[in-house]
């Protein structure tokens, strides 16, 4: 299924991508990126896994995949699925989402 990111989770992945470099360097960031893109990938394969958390918000069921300290927060729409946030584990969803 085609996973579609919102502004915003794009602009998680792009922030967290920027801390990695400055903070760790290339290398790291390389493998951050690939396992977030592999997080990716394994919501696009199975988007019900069982390791997926529900979370209601608004009216719509979230669920997230934990990759590392972030979550990747998403809903699962018709045709495609829908990455809302990109969030380290320590931030409140609640605020955020």
């Amino acid at each position: 299924m085609k996973v579609v990111l919102s502004d915003l989770a794009q602009a998680d992945f792009n922030s967290i991508l920027e801390y990695t470099l400055s903070r760790w360097g290339e290398r790291q960031v390389i493998k951050y990126n690939q396992l977030i893109q592999e997080g990716l990938n394994t919501i696009a394969e199975n988007p019900k896994a069982a390791f997926c958390k529900k979370i209601i918000r608004r009216g719509k069921t979230l669920r997230y995949l934990r990759v590392e300290k972030h979550h990747i927060y998403y809903s699962i729409e018709k045709d495609f699925i829908f990455v809302n946030r990109i969030l380290h584990a320590q931030m409140n969803p609640d605020l955020h989402l």
